[in-house]
């Protein structure tokens, strides 16, 4: 007998029904907001001294404090589920001292007591320990502090859950918890019968507020004899204030109005806490007062500054004297020591230095009790400004009359010894200062200068030259608005100084790089150089290696006339530790790959470890001379220690760094990495593990993050390899 059509349909809808609900099943339950990312949350509150300040636990490297700024943080996830009951669970794992490990944990399977974590436990297995310590250190019974807890909402078929805080005696049992600073994690669980579904994410508090400037309501300034007003900084604002950095923390800077975008800073980084106004400026000026806190949030405001001339200082203006570079004119030297200098009646000499004005320039502001007096100018910058191994080069090349100088102040500047004539020992003692050996040039001061009005003849050692400006003493307008110096830069041929007193040695220009490589081999350090192009000499000069073995001597398979007076290596003036070379060719030199282009020599049983040699970042840039006169900068290559089979570890590159440095590794097997750094006290600032195969690796040092500009010791523990050394952020 057939059995009705209705009967089948329900029996086929019962079977759908079971396989949907086994499906449905399998996929309880499911957590439909897990964060992807970590995610950041902005602390705009005031920092509560009595909430996470646990000293000997937490601290700050930015404020250098264990009072950490909080903020209420919502941590909640949302589950879908229709399978029945479930089990929700989380651990809260906190950063307390900011040293990328998350050492406390808080679980919701055992809450520490009211106002209390256990401050450590993630050390332990399962959490079981630590120390018991208040993140609420309010003066108030434990009834009336808070405890974490978890929240669970069912809403139909879907959950909602969150880290909280609870507290009987208060209106809101469940509240968001106030997280400190720094970089956390939270790991959520939920079981539904056999499944179980998690949800790991990070996230971080950090201060985002800028601090709030309140300016003078009437700021105001007086023009001195210069005819010069000064404002101060502390004349300018009235208060700051901060949500997280202390007053004494914060840092100010000022500038005129729309001169410059960003944070002012002067010519070395520094804030700027000075402004000046000339005459000729008017009396009304805006000016922008800046502030930043501690984790680098700034704000400004602007501000009018009016200038008086209360005694009639701005009725003239007083005559300048300047000094620029013979090949910039237009470029004043900065640092210039203009002197006033004149003979009393008593045949006396006497002297004073004269005040500066703007752009680097000096002011006549008062006479001296003579008729007449003169006015020179000095200035001794640091030593290896425009000076380099290519100016022994063109020197030596001007000597031999393979190109003479095309100049007279070139000549000047070639002969640094000041004997009035150049020869082998200018060479010399510009060797003697690429090296380090020496720190000043005999006989003269760093630069020279003329009046502008003098022309050098071609032979300037016969010339006469006036190094002075010779004037009477008149009537203030019977000056001219400016007398001029043009001058050089002893030992500087090539006109390459910067004007300016930072001198930041700057990359060579836009040149393809010349490759060295290095080897150990027979109790020696090889460099070879890569390709066979004539060049005309090098210079470079190594990290620091002293700290891994001892150079005995430098040798040279291949270049002539190689001798010891062209290298400088420890506790030889000032590289201490760092090897040095400056070495010139004048008529040309073809180097051989194949053969080692230097040979450091270590001497027996003291060599530590092979490390790969470094380019010092110093005074002293690393440079290859071609024989068309092309400069090329000097690298080593990116491979290790070649012709070894050893696991390889070299130097931090750049060191000193500013953003980031990086270490070289080479593996000859998979290997687990450990990188740590330390400051001088010993408290760990980074730490990274990885596990890394066989071959070439970059170790990443985020110098940036550290927490101040110092010095710290770097650490690489691997398979073969532990070594570590000197960082400088």
């Amino acid at each position: 007998m057939r059995k009705p059509i209705t009967h089948l349909l329900r029996l086929g809808l019962f079977f759908f029904l079971n396989a949907c609900t086994a499906v449905l099943s399998a996929q309880c339950p499911v957590i439909t907001n897990c964060p992807v990312g970590a995610t950041t949350y902005c602390d705009t509150s005031i920092n509560q001294s009595a909430f996470w300040n646990i000293p000997g636990y937490s601290w700050s490297p930015v404020q250098q404090d264990s009072n950490l700024h909080e903020r209420p943080i919502d941590l909640r996830i949302k589950i879908w589920d229709t399978c029945g009951s479930i089990e929700i669970a989380y651990t809260l794992f906190l950063d307390l001292d900011q040293d990328n490990i998350h050492e406390t944990a808080i679980r919701s399977s055992d809450f520490p007591p009211a106002g209390k974590v256990y401050a450590g436990n993630a050390y332990f297995p399962n959490y079981n320990g630590g120390d018991t310590a208040w993140f609420d250190r309010r003066l108030l019974p434990d009834s009336l502090k808070p405890r974490f807890d978890l929240e669970a909402v069912r809403v139909g078929d879907t959950t909602y859950a969150r880290v909280c805080w609870t507290n009987p005696d208060t209106l809101e049992p469940f509240i968001a918890p106030w997280l400190p600073e720094g970089r956390h994690r939270v790991v959520w669980t939920v079981k539904s019968g056999s499944n179980t579904r998690a949800c790991d994410t990070y996230f971080r508090v950090r201060d985002c507020a800028p601090p709030q400037i309140i300016p003078h309501a009437n700021i105001v300034t007086d023009f001195n004899a210069n005819g010069t007003a000064y404002l101060s900084i502390a004349e300018a604002i009235d208060t700051v204030t901060d949500n997280v950095t202390t007053f004494d923390k914060l840092l100010y800077s000022m500038r005129i109005a729309n001169t410059g975008p960003g944070f002012p800073t002067d010519s070395s980084g520094a804030p700027v806490h000075s402004l000046s106004f000339k005459c000729e400026d008017g009396d009304q000026h805006l000016i922008e007062l800046w502030a930043r806190d501690r984790v680098g949030n700034v704000s400004f405001v602007g501000a009018s500054v009016m200038t008086r001339d209360t005694i009639g200082y701005c009725f003239y203006n007083s005559p300048q004297f300047c000094a620029a570079p013979f090949w910039a004119p237009n470029s004043n030297v900065a640092g210039v020591d203009f002197e006033m200098k004149w003979n009393t009646l008593s045949a006396q000499a006497d002297s004073t230095s004269m005040p500066h004005g703007q752009f680097d320039c000096a002011l006549l502001v008062t006479q001296p009790p003579a008729s007449v007096f003169r006015v020179t100018a000095r200035q001794d910058s640091t030593l290896l400004n425009g000076v380099s191994t290519l100016d022994m080069l063109l020197i030596s090349k001007h000597i031999l009359g393979i190109q003479p100088f095309d100049q007279p102040w070139k000549i000047l500047a070639a002969d640094v010894n000041n004997s009035k004539n150049i020869s082998t020992l200018d060479i010399i003692e510009i060797r003697k200062a690429v090296l380090g050996i020496n720190t000043k040039f005999p006989n003269q001061h760093s630069w020279q200068f003329f009046r502008e009005d003098c022309i050098l003849p071609a032979n300037p050692f016969e010339g006469t030259c006036l190094d002075y400006w010779l004037l009477p003493t008149q009537p203030w307008g019977f000056y001219e608005s400016e007398y001029k110096f043009l001058g050089f830069k002893v030992g500087d041929v090539n006109g390459n100084a910067v004007p300016g007193m930072a001198f930041n040695n700057l990359e060579t220009e836009d040149r393809e790089p010349v490759l060295l490589y290095a080897a150990y081999e027979d109790d020696a350090l090889n460099i070879y150089v890569s390709g066979s192009e004539k060049m005309e000499g090098f210079q470079f000069e190594l990290q620091d290696l002293s700290a891994f073995y001892t150079i005995d001597k430098v040798e040279s398979p291949q270049i002539p006339a190689w001798s010891e007076e062209q290298y400088a290596w420890s506790g030889q003036g000032a590289t201490q530790g760092r090897l040095r070379v400056s070495c010139i060719l004048p008529e040309g030199f073809e180097p051989d790959p194949a053969q080692p282009l230097l040979q450091l020599r270590l001497k027996p049983g003291q060599q530590r470890a092979e490390l790969m040699p470094a380019l010092a970042a110093g005074t002293l840039r690393a440079e290859w001379y071609a024989e068309n006169g092309a400069v090329h900068p000097l690298r080593f290559a990116s491979e290790l220690l070649h012709k070894t089979n050893k696991n390889q570890l070299g130097l931090p590159q750049p060191n000193p760094a500013a953003t980031e440095s990086r270490i070289p590794l080479q593996l000859v097997a998979a290997s687990e990495v450990v990188v740590q750094v330390f400051d001088l006290n010993g408290r760990l600032v980074f730490r990274s593990v990885q596990q890394l195969d066989a071959g070439w690796h970059w170790l990443r040092l985020p110098v940036s993050e550290f927490p101040a500009s110092a010095a710290y010791w770097w650490q690489v523990q691997a398979e073969g390899v532990n070594s570590g050394g000197k960082l400088i952020r």
